[in-house]
């Protein structure tokens, strides 16, 4: 099959090659980063995944499909520590819930991704 579709044996090696990448950064968020930095990591991958085409400059609403529980959880930190770092956060740049049935974020001018 693949020799038949050149173009399917190529797109299957760069979503292996992207797989490859998110593995590799996922382990440097859990080996190598502060709590600030993965709480940063962690919410630029919701925003790219949720509007992958927005610029630099553009503020960004971010659904969180997880409760700070979760979160801290899958970020391997505690919920006290979780809920610091979103304070911090939100005084140093403009991160901030919003209110609604759907837990969500605003991050102003990407602010929380140039500074963590």
């Amino acid at each position: 099959m693949l020799d038949c579709t050149p173009h399917l044996s190529h797109r299957l090696l760069e979503i292996t090659l992207d797989e490859l990448d998110a593995a590799r950064d996922w382990m440097l968020l859990l080996g190598r980063k502060t709590a600030r930095e993965r709480l940063a990591s962690f919410f630029e991958l919701l925003a790219l995944r949720a509007q992958p085409a927005l610029d630099v400059g553009v503020n960004r609403q971010i659904e969180l499909p997880l409760s700070r529980e979760e979160t801290a959880n899958y970020l391997g930190l505690t919920l006290e520590t979780v809920s610091r770092q979103l304070s911090q956060l939100n005084a140093a740049c403009s991160f901030g819930p919003k209110s609604g049935p759907k837990r969500s974020a605003k991050v102003a001018n990407n602010a929380l991704f140039t500074k963590a």
